[in-house]
């Protein structure tokens, strides 16, 4: 399994959608997600 990398983060009407990286393993049951987010200031 792949750990601590950058994913596509999409927003769309429906949402927000996470494309995982070929090879990445999603587990539905034990899988976290840490969302970082960065604000521009000015």
């Amino acid at each position: 399994m792949n750990y601590g990398h950058a994913v596509d983060l999409v927003h769309s009407d429906a949402g927000l959608s996470v494309s995982l990286r070929d090879g990445d393993v999603w587990d539905p049951l034990d899988t976290v997600i840490e969302l970082t987010w960065a604000r521009e200031l000015g």
